[in-house]
């Protein structure tokens, strides 16, 4: 489908209001398709699944996705899974989590959000209260990025199933993350 073409499907879904679920898996979209995406979810109150995996979205359209999510209050899954966003990415979508109250399912697994990318999904833990499932396997997020997210999880009392395996973290975090999940209430 590529940016453009997925251009004129956004077009389309700005006024449609029966559509629940689509999926753009492995569609070729890179950034400019992910604007699209983003402006379509500023306005669309329909749809509540989008599966965006396997494109390369890269930070850009991770930025992008994050600004929709401030606003769209429609959408309960996002699928992100290896579409490539960083750090800056990362950041936007933890970000867009502190203020967006309608989204239980995020998987953002095999991207490479680093701690400063995994920082501020910790941060909106604390307050989110519609999260239910949170993948960030595979980012290379290490010790901070880890603690950050297990100190979050510490006040989050929605947050059922949290994915967070093979990231580059040291047995000081592992244990960190151990005595915080036992004072977990």
């Amino acid at each position: 489908m590529g940016d453009s073409g997925v251009k004129a499907l956004c077009d389309g879904l700005l006024v449609n209001s029966s559509l629940r679920k689509l999926n753009l898996s492995w569609n070729d979209l890179g950034p400019e398709g992910a604007v699209a995406i983003s402006e379509m979810l500023k306005t669309n109150s329909s749809l509540t699944i989008l599966d965006l995996s396997r494109n390369g979205l890269l930070d850009e359209g991770g930025t992008e996705i994050g600004e929709a999510l401030k606003i769209n209050q429609s959408l309960t899954s996002l699928d992100l899974d290896t579409c490539d966003i960083g750090p800056t990415g990362g950041q936007a979508i933890g970000d867009a989590l502190k203020v967006n109250t309608a989204l239980t399912f995020l998987t953002l697994d095999a991207n490479r959000i680093h701690d400063a990318g995994a920082i501020p999904f910790g941060e909106a833990l604390k307050t989110n209260t519609t999260l239910i499932v949170l993948n960030l396997v595979s980012n290379e997020i290490g010790d901070d990025g880890v603690i950050s997210v297990a100190e979050g999880l510490r006040s989050n009392t929605t947050l059922t199933r949290i994915e967070i395996e093979c990231n580059p973290v040291t047995d000081r975090s592992k244990e960190i993350m151990a005595e915080l999940m036992k004072r977990r209430r």
